[in-house]
């Protein structure tokens, strides 16, 4: 009996080992696998197409081609609050590690209508509560260069839909509370509009 504790407590004190060394872990992780995705993102090619002020919306991309799930389709920059992430087609646990994912069905960033892009409370959308209206994102992909505005920030239930636009525009998803690690029935939302846009010439 004495031998069966003594093996139980050790089982127990290695679990307690590996469950601390698993959080610095799955941050490790996460930014080894952003850098290199980070690399692997396609950049625009031969910008030909500069617009913004002047129209009700600058030119949208053409609609891209269905891309496979984890394939890197662009990276996200957000200076206010530091953030630079490779953006990977897809939002599966696997995916939304290493990267911002772009949901399967919506738009690419840029086009016409909501692109949604999604990424983890405790890594990479960690900080977009802190956002302000005003404020700037920019997603570049193959198709181009686009730039777009903060508006409004909304929390919503999971099941809930976001509405329709007819012009481009960005939205940023993740779980709520920012500080909790388990899936949460909220989603916290960022709606942006683009402001700007330089296509590609395959655009």
């Amino acid at each position: 009996m004495k031998r069966v504790t003594t093996w139980f407590g050790v089982l127990l004190m290695f679990m307690g080992v590996a469950m601390v060394i698993s959080v610095p872990l799955f941050f490790w992780q996460s930014k080894v696998g952003a850098r290199a995705l980070l690399r692997a993102a396609p950049a625009p090619i031969h910008i030909v197409l500069s617009q913004a002020q002047g129209v009700l919306y600058p030119a949208p991309a053409k609609a891209m081609a269905a891309q496979t799930a984890g394939t890197p389709v662009g990276s996200l920059w957000i200076a206010a609050i530091g953030l630079r992430a490779p953006i990977v087609e897809g939002t599966s646990d696997w995916q939304l590690r290493d990267a911002v994912g772009h949901l399967i069905g919506t738009p690419f960033p840029g086009e016409m209508g909501v692109s949604i892009l999604a990424g983890h409370n405790v890594t990479f959308f960690h900080e977009i509560g802190r956002l302000r209206s005003g404020d700037f994102i920019q997603v570049d992909t193959k198709q181009g260069e686009f730039t777009f505005q903060v508006m409004e920030h909304r929390l919503l239930h999971v099941g809930e839909t976001l509405s329709t636009t007819h012009f481009p525009a960005l939205a940023l998803e993740t779980c709520y509370p920012f500080n909790d690690w388990n899936l949460t029935p909220y989603r916290y939302i960022v709606e942006a509009a683009l402001i700007k846009s330089a296509l590609s010439r395959a655009s």
